[in-house]
């Protein structure tokens, strides 16, 4: 099992980027998944009848508000619900290898590194970990109030020059022009992103 993690502030290209990631994956013969921290977040939003698409600002308010909430009462709330979901997938994994099918392995890719302890959990993992940067390119809604919440301080002291926060990262892709641009980095980086690995810790071992 892979993993690549993709921290950045918002509006920056993270989802784009993970997409790009995603095809590339099948088509060198990974089962490719995409598992974003907020997964159970998005799902408990969608129960209350709040949308990205439909209702944007009730949707971000919720979730900020609601994963704020859950991270009160346990840091790693949600990490830990996106390690169940992988655990899950190590299991699938296993299956599929012992019946010798020939596209077995996972590659998890992460679209909303926010918070330090996913960064952690990404280590324990061996994830590569990617800071999607926009550079001098203006990005929608710089001003909005919503990058004032606290999910928005790990990209902001990355983006603000912060070296303690600037060295957690394999690889910082600029993304300051088209999409054809990133998807040409993103085919050129591809192999080096699934084959470099990092010691991992035990803090979420099984």
């Amino acid at each position: 099992m892979k993993f690549i993690q993709i921290c950045g502030a918002g509006r920056a290209g993270k989802s784009t980027t993970a997409n790009m990631i995603y095809e590339l994956a099948y088509e060198n013969n990974f089962i490719p998944i995409v598992l974003p921290f907020a997964k159970a977040l998005k799902a408990e939003a969608l129960a209350k009848g709040y949308s990205k698409e439909k209702t944007p600002e009730e949707y971000r308010a919720y979730c900020q508000k609601w994963g704020a909430g859950r991270r009160e009462e346990d840091q790693d709330y949600w990490v830990k619900k996106v390690h169940e979901e992988v655990t899950k997938l190590k299991e699938t994994e296993l299956a599929l290898l012992k019946n010798k099918e020939e596209r077995y392995e996972h590659l998890i890719i992460q679209d909303d590194v926010r918070y330090m302890n996913e960064i952690a959990y990404g280590r324990s993992v061996e994830a590569y970990q990617l800071f999607i940067t926009t550079a001098d390119r203006e990005i929608p809604e710089r001003l909005e109030d919503w990058r004032q919440h606290e999910s928005e301080e790990l990209a902001f002291r990355v983006e603000t020059g912060d070296k303690d926060y600037c060295n957690l990262f394999h690889e910082f892709l600029i993304n300051d022009g088209s999409i054809e641009d990133v998807q040409k980095k993103v085919k050129e980086r591809f192999i080096t992103w699934i084959t470099t690995n990092e010691p991992s810790n035990d803090m979420y071992s099984e």
